[in-house]
C-alpha cells in the first residue's frame, strides 16, 4: 500500500514538472515573441526616420539647385555693350579685341604680384622710339627686361594698350585686385619755358643698372573692372582707346579717365 502511495507521489510530482516546463516554455515563448515583434516595430521605426531623413536631404538639394544656378548666373560676367560707357557716352565704340599691341612689348608680373617684368625688343621698338622722340638715337638690337615698380596693391592683369591715333599713345595697363586700373604711358610730353614740346621715353634712372618704369597711379574714375579691351572710337573722327569692361558689361574708356 506504501509503495503504491509512493508511486502515486510520484506521478504527480511528474505532472506538476511537466506542467511548469510547459509554463516556463511557453513564457519564454510569449517573451521572445515580445521581443521579436518590438524588434520589428523599432526596425520599422528606424527605417522610416531613415527614409523621411533621406527625403528632406533631396528636397533640400532641389530647392538648393535653382538657388545655386541662380546665385551662378548672377555672379557670371555680363557680355561686353559697348553702348554703356560710364565715363563718355557721347562716342561710339565697336570692334573690341584682346589682342593687344605688337610693338615689341611683353609683361610679366612677377611672383610677388606687385612688380612687373617688361621685355623690350628693340628690334622692333626702337623703331617706334625714333618716330616718337626727337633725335631718338641708336638703339641696342636685343631684348632686354626692365622693371615696373610703384604699385600699393596686388596686380592681378597687364595689358599693353592704346590710346589715340599715334605711338605716342602706347600705354601700359594694370588691373588691381580690388579691381582698379593703373598706368604708365610708354612716352611722356615734356615742355620748355618757351612752349616747345616733344616726347621721351618715360623711364626713371640715370644709368643702365638703375633704368626702370613706373606706375602712373590710378585711372581716377575707373573701378570693378575686369577685363581690359581695345576698341574704335568715333565721334565724328576716330581714334583708337583702351576699355576696361565690368561683369556687368559696361566699361570705362580709360584714355578719357586718365584726363580726368
Amino acid at each position: 500500500m506504501e509503495e503504491k502511495e509512493n508511486v502515486e507521489a510520484k506521478g504527480e510530482k511528474k505532472k506538476y514538472t511537466i506542467l511548469i516546463v510547459c509554463l516556463l516554455l511557453l513564457i519564454l515563448g510569449l517573451v521572445g515573441y515580445i521581443a521579436y515583434d518590438h524588434k520589428l516595430l523599432f526596425s520599422s521605426d528606424v527605417e522610416q526616420e531613415e527614409k523621411k531623413a533621406e527625403k528632406k536631404k533631396e528636397t533640400e538639394k532641389e530647392n538648393s539647385e535653382p538657388l545655386e544656378s541662380a546665385t551662378e548666373e548672377s555672379s557670371a560676367p555680363k557680355a561686353l555693350n559697348l553702348s554703356l560707357c560710364l565715363n563718355n557716352p557721347g562716342v561710339t565704340y565697336s570692334s573690341p579685341t584682346q589682342e593687344e599691341g605688337k610693338y615689341g612689348l611683353s609683361m610679366t608680373i612677377n611672383p610677388e604680384q606687385t612688380s612687373i617684368t617688361l621685355n623690350i625688343d628693340w628690334n622692333t621698338f626702337c623703331s617706334i622710339v625714333s618716330s616718337v622722340v626727337y633725335g631718338g638715337g641708336t638703339c641696342s638690337q636685343t631684348i632686354e627686361s626692365y622693371q615696373i615698380t610703384g604699385f600699393t596693391k596686388k596686380v592681378q592683369q597687364v595689358f599693353i594698350g592704346d590710346l589715340g591715333q599715334a605711338a605716342n599713345g602706347i600705354t601700359l595697363f594694370y588691373l588691381m585686385e580690388d579691381g582698379t586700373v593703373e598706368y604708365t604711358p610708354m612716352f611722356v610730353r615734356k615742355t620748355d619755358a618757351q612752349g616747345n614740346s616733344w616726347y621721351v621715353l618715360n623711364y626713371s634712372g640715370n644709368n643702365a643698372a638703375t633704368v626702370h618704369f613706373e606706375s602712373s597711379g590710378m585711372v581716377p574714375s575707373a573701378k570693378d573692372v575686369i577685363q581690359f579691351y581695345k576698341v574704335s572710337a568715333s565721334n565724328g573722327s576716330g581714334w583708337i582707346t583702351t576699355i576696361g569692361a565690368t561683369k556687368e558689361g559696361s566699361f570705362y574708356d580709360l584714355g578719357v579717365g586718365i584726363q580726368e
